[in-house]
């Protein structure tokens, strides 16, 4: 009886290109994943770390505290008993500046409380308005065009009726990495003690029923319910 001999399929040099073509793509995709993990993940890691690292401006009498930048310097200047006159009105208050000088032409920023309100004349234009939330505090953040070239970055909030608070950032014309350490920096801020309970409607969510609801104080939301934060810095 003649013998069957199996014919084995031995792959073409075209199909030993062809799976050579595929497991190189499989590489570059499977790289491409893993360069955009470390891009979204390993960035804000290493980011988180460098913060980690700053060192402290504390206010253990206003009670708040936030960080900055090690090879930076927090210079303080405090106004006791300021006085300022409207109309017939005189009003006395504490007016603290906490300034911090990010090098020549790259602007700076300063953190006041109870800012006069005065200095504010070149600006030109708002460009951005929105509601930020920093460690559960609800921040408005102003964007300003200003006349001299540049950008005002404005962070105000408050503690209480009588502490009102305000991150101004001085940002130099195409100084994006100024305004990104600018934010970087409000992102810190923290009050030592939890803040009075003040006047901001503040929206929460049940979790039993996703039932949502505006509350006058963040004080006013039932135990259980979350609250939703406005857009986190």
């Amino acid at each position: 009886m003649e013998s069957i001999t199996p014919e084995l399929n031995n792959p073409s040099p075209l199909n030993k290109h062809k799976l050579l073509g595929y497991l190189f793509l499989a590489l570059v995709f499977a790289g491409a994943v893993a360069l955009a993990y470390w891009w979204q993940y390993g960035t804000d890691n290493k980011q988180a770390d460098e913060i980690t690292d700053w060192k402290t401006y504390r206010n253990e009498e206003y009670g708040f505290e936030f960080k900055y930048p090690k090879d930076l310097e927090a210079k303080e200047e405090l106004h006791k008993d300021f006085r300022i006159t409207d109309g017939e009105t005189e009003k006395v208050f504490d007016w603290l500046n906490v300034s911090i000088d990010y090098g020549a032409e790259n602007g700076r920023i300063i953190l006041t409380m109870n800012h006069p309100g005065f200095g504010l004349e070149v600006v030109e234009e708002k460009i951005d308005d929105k509601i930020i939330s920093v460690n559960n505090i609800n921040m408005q953040r102003e964007v300003l065009t200003v006349k001299f070239g540049g950008k005002f970055i404005l962070y105000s909030f408050s503690s209480d009726p009588d502490h009102n608070y305000l991150f101004f950032a001085d940002i130099p014309k195409n100084k994006e990495t100024s305004l990104k350490l600018s934010d970087d920096i409000v992102s810190t801020f923290k009050f030592l003690k939890s803040p009075i309970c003040i006047q901001i409607v503040t929206r929460a969510k049940n979790p039993q029923t996703d039932e949502e609801l505006d509350f006058p104080t963040p004080c006013d939301v039932p135990e259980g319910w979350e609250k939703i934060q406005p857009e986190q810095l």
